[in-house]
């Protein structure tokens, strides 16, 4: 699994949470260089000698700048051993004058498969590693994303202290800490740390207001109001939740009693507001939060488009590739599965259209196995662009099902003539419902291919490589010129031209196509819907049908022929059948041997197909008559 330094949060709540202070360190003051700084003045800090997997900082604590978390205190716990760190922060003397004094801080998770460690201890005499005898508290496992501790110090009245901060994780990422405080603690007070608003809902139609508050008071949450309103407008009722009990940094998910309801299509805001833990008035600066839904009239039933990265190089993509099939099987009425042979160098099936599309990793670097969900970029997945690891939660790929289309699109009117192997296919669609805050949207159609055999990586020479990409009919971006209308309504069609290679089988040949947005940022770029169609399963041929019979060998003799033709093959024929260039039949033998003769000589001169069935399949011969 692929670690990297990369910290991104949803919603960071930071509170003071202390009526009366005596201490606090958020780190914000520290000067930092490429993003890292030192320790502040007047804290010790101990190390060990164990080799950073990052480079660049020490191998005790330092200074971090994260883009979304702003300046923390970091100590790293991924190193070169693997074993537990023991990475030592120490604060300077705190005098604790009388009873009701509590230290509060704030703790990361980064990774719940590699959860971090620490303990908290306390000296009454000095810094030295020695002097602290006394262990408050010790957390083996850090929860992914943000926890807040709370410890009383009581037992240190009249004394002054010095609070150790031990980083103990082994083979991790690293320990991320902030906002320390050392005071008497606020008794109740809540904070909002997301409205959980639909991101669709169908005009006219109830939908829930849900969110989640946290308690950051000291005595547990028993009740609280919420309230919201749409767009700005007038509150609804207040709402009380109560019979509940939600200890110090617990969170509760309510839902608002009175449903929303908007009668008119587009973007909207709802401003949600928490307030009155246990019925006492809190500071407000974290008790509002909104989200924004868009309200739809017409929808139609989202296919996503699932796009992995991978290549015969690639030694972990054999189980990525079993992990995908049994998450995909179930959902395959609902998702286009396409493999792209690019991200850990290229192999036989590395087509340039592959490469041009690493640029939804938006990153220096690429790696495989890895894949993307419709082409959206979710910062959860804590990737810089589209592109994620290829274990994807299920999770994204149901909730992107559910999440309506507004556009429809077809494959229709498939031709292949077997002769020439020249294929036409019409992508066609509607708007259902306005598609106009969409980025230019596009019409893409690709070609893949199954049953490939080709060596793998970890697996074997003859590994079965599926959905391939072999081909972009359309611009790898997408057709601009094909969807000229966003209106609801409007609607859209473009046939596309195209000679498929001698090398591919048409019987294992899929056409996908879809619908996407277009901008420079890669981030903004999704899906908006798709399809595909196997082409052995609805094709119209100038000739005959295109299931070819790849492993039989045939040999048809001689050619030009005047009186007879012999047909051989290593595979019995059950049936051969005579068709013009009108592709009209008109002659039908039956037969059950490896070698079948057919008389000529009442054929007029020219050329014919000759369709021959065997048990293996069927297959085409073109034979020339000469009088």
């Amino acid at each position: 699994m692929k670690k990297t330094l990369l910290f991104v949060m949803a919603a960071i709540i930071s509170v003071a949470v202390n009526a009366q202070t005596i201490f606090s360190e958020n780190f914000d003051g520290v000067a930092v260089s490429n993003r890292i700084g030192a320790i502040p003045e007047g804290w010790t800090t101990y190390g060990d000698n164990l080799t950073n997997y990052y480079q660049g900082f020490s191998q005790s604590w330092d200074v971090y700048q994260f883009d979304d978390l702003g300046k923390v205190g970091i100590s790293l716990s991924y190193t070169g051993e693997g074993t537990a760190v023991n990475r030592w922060l120490i604060t300077p003397a705190i005098a604790i004058a009388d009873s009701g004094y509590c230290l509060t801080f704030e703790i990361f998770g980064i990774d719940n498969s590699y959860p971090e460690a620490f303990e908290i201890k306390i000296s009454t005499t000095g810094v030295e590693k020695t002097d602290f005898t006394t262990s408050v508290l010790n957390v083996p496992v850090v929860p992914a994303g943000e926890n807040n501790y709370l410890v009383n110090l009581d037992a240190f009245v009249g004394q002054s202290i010095h609070i150790a901060f031990v980083n103990k994780g082994a083979n991790a990422y690293y320990l991320v800490l902030d906002n320390i405080s050392v005071g008497i603690p606020i008794e109740n007070e809540i904070a909002l740390m997301s409205a959980k608003i639909p991101t669709y809902a169908k005009y006219n139609t109830d939908f829930s207001v849900k969110g989640v508050v946290k308690n950051l008071g000291v005595v547990a949450l028993t009740s609280f109001d919420v309230t919201y309103n749409i767009d700005g407008g007038e509150n609804v009722d207040t709402f009380t939740v109560s019979n509940i009990n939600v200890a110090y940094s617990g969170t509760y998910e309510f839902t608002h009693n009175v449903p929303a309801n908007i009668a008119t299509t587009g973007n909207h805001t709802i401003n949600v507001t928490v307030l009155n833990p246990n019925g006492v008035a809190d500071d407000a600066t974290n008790n509002n939060g909104n989200g924004n839904v868009i309200i739809y009239e017409n929808g139609t039933q989202r296919t996503v488009l699932f796009e992995q990265f991978t290549t015969g190089k690639c030694p972990n993509c054999p189980p990525a590739h079993e992990y995908l099939a049994e998450v995909i099987e179930p959902r395959e009425d609902n998702v286009v599965w396409l493999a792209h042979h690019a991200g850990y160098y290229t192999d036989n099936l590395t087509v340039p259209e592959n490469e041009e599309l690493l640029v939804f990793y938006n990153s220096n670097g690429t790696y495989a196995p890895a894949a993307m969900v419709d082409r959206t970029y979710f910062p959860e997945s804590g990737e810089p662009g589209p592109v994620m690891s290829a274990y994807v939660e299920e999770t994204f790929l149901d909730n992107q099902i559910s999440v309506p289309s507004f556009v429809t699109v077809n494959i229709s009117a498939i031709t292949y003539d077997t002769v020439t192997r020249a294929l036409s296919v019409t992508v066609s669609g509607e708007v259902v419902s306005d598609i106009s805050g969409y980025n230019s949207p596009r019409v893409s159609l690709y070609i893949k291919e199954d049953g490939i055999k080709m060596s793998q990586s970890g697996a074997s020479a003859n590994y079965i490589h599926n959905n391939a990409m072999r081909d972009a009919l359309s611009d790898v971006w997408g057709d601009a010129d094909v969807i000229t209308s966003t209106t609801v309504g409007s609607t859209f069609s473009k046939t596309y031209n195209y000679t498929i290679p001698g090398t591919w089988k048409p019987k294992n040949l899929e056409l996908v196509a879809f619908v996407t947005e277009y901008n420079t940022n890669v981030n903004q770029r999704s899906v908006l819907n798709a399809t595909e169609v196997r082409l052995a399963d609805s094709v119209q041929v100038n000739t005959v049908g295109i299931v070819e019979a790849s492993d039989v060998e045939l040999v048809v003799y001689p050619n030009p022929a005047t009186d007879y033709a012999m047909i051989s093959s290593n595979a019995v024929i059950t049936e051969v059948a005579i068709i013009n260039t009108l592709g009209q039949t008109i002659a039908t033998i039956p037969a059950n041997a490896e070698n079948v003769q057919i008389n000529t000589q009442d054929l007029a001169q020219g050329i014919y197909m000759i369709s021959i069935t065997t048990a293996e399949g069927k297959a085409v011969k073109k034979l020339t008559v000469t009088k």
